[in-house]
């Protein structure tokens, strides 16, 4: 054999045979799995970035909320700055020593959906709680509202008394004969008329919160929304309108402007808190509750109107005054329907408790308010008669939203309305105002 064909033989032999694993599936299954691994990776990365961002998303909310917090604080720190120190005991001079505070009209704008992702903590810490921050930030809104009504009255009042006061004497050193010989007291005590709404209101949430300790959570909830709280529009604006002039009716007001904002929005906020736990309530609940409210926004939008000097034009005021005159009938109609004769022996004991209570409670305030309040006899004659007011009409629904019978409150509030007006003219007998 030639050397040639020795090499080619070589060559030949050096040739492997043809096999359709290595030589097919290896390299392609190679490529899809590095491809795969490749594309795992990235979406890894891709999820870290995507995390990253979230979390610095979060961060940037959490500063600014924490900005806005410390913001409002700083001004509430600054409005107490005003009259610290310089307050007294004495009703007319406290309210004097307090004085007109501009540059509290700032508006925020509180998106608590950017908050969502706090409620996926664990935790009975109130500052993860959004219903919590939801009800101290709009606590502040409302605060500003009141505040920027005694504005108007504090600068009418000081006014009447600069105009009048021939003595360079200090607000500290006058006496009740020289402030009520140089202030209109009607005026003075329309301030005291809005307080005494919101204070009747907060001390009886007090009173039911010590003595309910032991109590469920639903039953708490029952006791502090129909046992505070009174039904002015419905039934004690109608009654006294029978018996009384315009003044008289205007102190009912202005009592009703701080007992509104309670009955329609802090009470059941505070209510709802307290039958779902600390750990349990929804923000997206509590401001559905607020805010769908409409005797509460309405309140809030007219503050505010208020305050900004905005005139409605008349067909505005003819339109509210004829759908307001449906209000009573519907609210007759709504009790009717949740009432249920049928009620557990657990039930009435409550249903007496706040019974018992309510009545308690008002012969203290209509007392107290009587002999006690530095106001006019007028506005203490009508105020005490006030307190004798009957359960909100909408205290059903609130009493079924916390979870607890509705029937129980439904047949409470039917039993409270003939007797506040029985009660509340015995008064008017008794004070010789009929």
């Amino acid at each position: 054999m030639s050397e040639e064909q020795l090499i080619a033989e070589a060559i030949l032999q050096l040739k492997q045979e043809s096999n359709v694993i290595k030589d097919y599936i290896f390299p392609i299954a190679m490529a899809f799995f590095s491809s795969l691994i490749g594309a795992c990776i990235g979406y890894l990365i891709y999820l870290r970035q995507d995390k990253l961002v979230n979390e610095k998303r979060k961060l940037d909310v959490l500063n600014k909320w924490i900005l806005v917090a410390d913001e409002i604080h700083q001004s509430l720190l600054a409005l107490k700055f005003n009259y610290h120190g310089s307050l007294t005991s004495h009703p007319y001079q406290r309210f004097l020593a307090i004085p007109s505070i501009i540059g509290t009209n700032k508006k925020y704008q509180f998106d608590y959906y950017e908050l969502a992702f706090i409620t996926d903590f664990k935790s009975n810490n109130k500052w993860l709680n959004v219903g919590y921050l939801r009800s101290l930030f709009s606590n502040y809104e409302t605060l500003l509202s009141m505040w920027e009504i005694r504005n108007e009255f504090n600068e009418k009042v000081r006014i009447q008394f600069l105009t009048s006061k021939s003595e360079n004497k200090a607000y500290v050193d006058l006496d009740d004969a020289e402030i009520e010989m140089y202030i209109d007291q009607g005026d003075l005590s329309f301030l005291i008329d809005i307080t005494l709404g919101l204070l009747t209101n907060f001390l009886v949430i007090g009173i039911v919160l010590l003595l309910t300790r032991k109590k469920q959570p639903a039953q708490r909830s029952f006791y502090i929304i129909n046992g505070s709280g009174y039904n002015i529009g419905l039934c004690t604006m109608p009654f006294m309108q029978s018996f009384f002039e315009a003044e008289a009716i205007a102190i009912v007001c202005m009592f009703d402007v701080g007992n509104a904002i309670m009955v329609f929005g802090i009470t059941f906020t505070i209510a709802m808190m307290i039958a779902k736990g600390k750990g349990n309530v929804r923000g997206k609940e509590i401001i559905k509750t607020l805010f769908s409210s409409m005797p509460f926004v309405a309140y809030v939008v007219m503050i505010s109107i208020s305050t900004l000097g905005i005139k409605l034009p008349g067909i505005v005021f003819d339109l509210a005054g004829m759908m307001g005159q449906a209000n009573t009938f519907l609210a007759m109609i709504l009790i009717g329907i949740m009432f249920e004769p049928k009620i557990e022996k657990r039930v009435l004991k409550d249903m007496g408790s706040v019974f018992v209570l309510r009545l308690v409670v008002a012969c203290i305030f209509s007392y107290l308010i009587y002999h006690y309040l530095p106001a006019p006899l007028l506005h203490r004659q009508v105020l005490s008669i006030v307190v004798f007011s009957p359960i909100l009409s909408i205290a059903p629904i609130y009493t079924e939203r916390c979870g607890y019978d509705r029937s129980a409150a439904a047949v409470l509030n039917s039993l409270m309305l003939p007797l506040s007006l029985v009660l509340m003219t015995i008064l008017l007998i008794a004070l010789q105002l009929y």
